[in-house]
């Protein structure tokens, strides 16, 4: 991924020291600190509200989204002539649920402003402690809030890496689709999203990934080279 010139990349955390610091450095990410949210979610969405901190990074116009257990397939750049004006949240169609339903996991487009940070996100983020209005996660407080508001994204902008695993529920959704090839689904495709118990950080290797899901197409395999590939060549350097 090669964004412009422009684009800047931001790590957003709470810690007091970030571990390998001078490798952040050295590949020109920033880290910035942020306060702990008030909001909390449940299980293991305890700290998702975190991610929407990025509502008052007020040092840019418009900041492009994703976690970290997500991985960029292809430039993003055109998220950010998604508008002229000014975009309070845009997200991509959680397509594997229910509509209308949009999944904040990335690619979600947050334009930083005072008057949308004190309207919508203050309360959730600086508001008093504890489960804020009791949502599992902070997926479901962004539909609830921005319900009537927010700018949906197709939901190819959200892949999911089920679409390569032949026991997954949305095996070849896009494929289907499309009515086009497992390759051609990942060069066009923005990112993909590691989701539940897919984390490239857990299934390490070919062989867990193949007891993960036995007969999957060859284009599981290749993102999960993808991703390890490129944290060997980050904590090598």
């Amino acid at each position: 991924m090669h964004p412009r010139p422009t684009a800047e990349f931001v790590v957003v955390h709470t810690l007091g020291s970030v571990p390998m610091k001078p490798k952040f450095d050295k590949c020109n990410i920033r880290l910035i600190k942020v306060p702990e949210p008030s909001a909390r979610g449940q299980h293991q969405w305890v700290s998702s509200f975190l991610k929407l901190r990025i509502a008052e990074l007020f040092d840019y116009d418009r900041v492009v989204y994703f976690d970290v257990d997500t991985y960029p397939l292809g430039n993003m750049d055109y998220l950010f002539d998604l508008a002229d004006f000014p975009v309070e949240i845009a997200a991509p169609r959680a397509y594997w649920l229910k509509q209308p339903f949009v999944q904040s996991g990335g690619p979600m487009v947050v334009d930083p402003r005072n008057n949308f940070f004190d309207k919508h996100f203050k309360g959730v983020l600086d508001g008093r402690g504890g489960r804020w209005g009791g949502y599992a996660s902070e997926m479901d407080w962004v539909n609830e809030a921005f319900r009537d508001s927010i700018v949906m994204l197709p939901g190819f902008n959200a892949l999911l890496v089920g679409e390569w695993c032949n026991t997954d529920g949305i095996y070849r959704y896009w494929q289907k689709y499309f009515d086009k090839s497992s390759s051609w689904v990942m060069e066009h495709a923005s990112l993909v999203h590691f989701i539940a118990e897919w984390k490239p950080w857990k299934i390490t290797n070919k062989a867990a990934l193949n007891r993960k899901c036995p007969g999957a197409q060859l284009g599981l395999l290749a993102v999960f080279e993808k991703w390890w590939n490129a944290e060997a060549a980050f904590c090598n350097k």
